[in-house]
């Protein structure tokens, strides 16, 4: 059984996609823009960002989520432009080929900080962020 929008509106609604400029986050911004959300794309690859921002009617922010500084600065620009955000898809992430036993400490860092950290990189008052940042 297929969703129609009409019966599923998020009208008024702020999402943020990380990691939106291709892909299944592509696909999730998407549908949150059919379904009536205002959209933003926080997409670390500028040209990605740019076509599925375009493609979509979304607002597209190339960031880096391990930087949180980036995330700030994202998050800044969203709540101007959009208004605050309701809704959050931590997308992002990324993989590296190595054995369990020879990742590198900096190897376990970038791990952590494009799989995990957006979220506790958000603003404290972001609903769902962690109280702490690390």
């Amino acid at each position: 059984m297929a969703l129609d929008p009409s019966n599923v509106l998020l009208t008024d609604r702020v999402a943020v996609v990380t990691g939106g400029g291709a892909g299944i986050g592509r696909g999730i911004a998407a549908g949150f823009k059919a379904f009536g959300a205002q959209v933003a794309i926080w997409e670390r690859n500028p040209e990605s960002c740019a076509s599925a921002a375009a493609e979509i009617g979304a607002l597209g922010i190339p960031t880096d989520v391990r930087d949180s500084a980036a995330v700030d600065a994202a998050l800044a620009q969203t709540t101007a432009e959009l208004g605050p955000v309701t809704i959050l898809v931590n997308n992002a992430g990324g993989v590296f080929w190595s054995g369990i036993l020879e990742t590198t400490e900096n190897g376990w860092d970038a791990l952590y900080k494009s799989n995990l950290r957006t979220s506790t990189c958000a603003p404290s008052g972001w609903p769902g962020a962690s109280s702490s940042r690390s």
